[in-house]
């Protein structure tokens, strides 16, 4: 049984084959099971890779087979099947492989999202460098107004979806609450609203000189979710030759593996 780490990003091809044959130990294969449960792309991979191996592409195999013995020389029956079945596997196998390849590079960018996302969250404000007054840290003992505090609880519970309209309804009266602006724009690019997000971000870069280097890390992922890897890595590179320390080194990491 090989014993397979994993923590909360994305699971490898290899990581994902072990899972399904069942060659992890049984405390990776219940955080394989939990992270399969959350990750909708490692669910697909997962599944896709569970269709192979169930004949669920019979038809496309009885299909390739067909072509294949139409191209034997009839005068070999005997040897039919042992052909057919050394011409499939070199043609079926790694058509799958690349196939699988293929489909784990095109989703780059949602892995390296869903591997670096995380909420910004109001209590780590002082341990990130930045001290906005907008929401302090004691936002909940504070009389805000009602629609921007249960746009933040459900914001903070994450509910992102459920947050947008009563950032939206805030945000129509007072739109210069930056920070507000950071969560509302967090909450479109988990939502994966990323127009919106970008053009948001961007202003709030060019506006709060407090809230900048927050507003580049989120905009940078945006950009990574919609696969403008060389805008990712413009502003990641920003971030890394900056003197945030935060976001440098989550800067670097990520730049390694675009």
């Amino acid at each position: 049984m090989k014993n397979v780490s994993t923590t909360h990003q994305c699971m490898s091809l290899n990581e994902i084959k072990a899972f399904l044959n069942k060659e992890v130990v049984e405390k990776d294969q219940a955080i394989f099971q939990k992270h399969l449960a959350g990750c909708t792309l490692c669910k697909e991979v997962a599944d896709s890779l569970l269709a192979v191996q169930d004949g669920l592409l019979a038809t496309d195999v009885t299909f390739l087979k067909e072509a294949v013995v139409e191209k034997v020389n009839y005068r070999i029956k005997s040897k039919r099947r042992l052909f057919f079945s050394r011409v499939a596997a070199s043609i079926l196998l790694p058509v799958i492989g690349v196939a699988s390849l293929l489909y784990w590079n095109l989703n780059t960018g949602n892995r390296l999202f869903n591997e670096y996302f995380q909420p910004y969250e109001i209590a780590e404000i002082n341990t990130r460098g930045n001290t906005p007054s907008a929401i302090p840290e004691n936002y909940d003992e504070l009389l805000l107004p009602e629609n921007l505090k249960k746009a933040i609880q459900n914001y903070q519970a994450g509910r992102f979806k459920e947050s947008l309209p009563l950032f939206r309804n805030y945000r129509s009266v007072n739109a210069k609450n930056n920070l507000a602006n950071l969560l509302y724009g967090i909450a479109l690019l988990k939502e994966n609203e990323l127009e919106e997000t970008i053009d948001l971000l961007s202003k709030l870069i060019q506006t709060d000189p407090k809230l900048k280097e927050d507003a580049i890390w989120y905009l940078a992922l945006a950009n990574v979710r919609k696969k403008d890897y060389q805008r990712a890595k413009e502003l990641l590179n920003v971030l890394v030759n900056s003197n945030n320390q935060y976001y440098g080194k989550k800067a670097i990491s990520l730049l390694q593996k675009l």
